[in-house]
């Protein structure tokens, strides 16, 4: 992050000089992460246990899956 100090009446400020787009690409891609995973964790729940021994997962491994909060890896 490339910062820019201006001059202003009574003292120094700093100001971004890099585009503003690109942070908003950046929190928008981080909702998008966020919405999916909170979405698979959701459809996890709905495998029954014959799918989830295809996938190597166990019901209670799972639960603790779909458990955790939406920003958690």
């Amino acid at each position: 992050m490339r910062l820019e100090m201006l001059m202003i009446k009574g003292g120094y400020s700093l100001r971004h000089t890099e585009p503003i787009d690109w942070n908003f690409k950046c929190i928008k891609q981080l909702l998008h992460t966020w919405m999916i995973r909170h979405l698979q964790r959701q459809e996890l729940l709905k495998l029954n246990d014959c799918l989830l021994n295809d996938i190597g997962v166990n019901r209670a491994e799972a639960e603790q899956e779909a458990d955790k909060w939406f920003w958690q890896e």
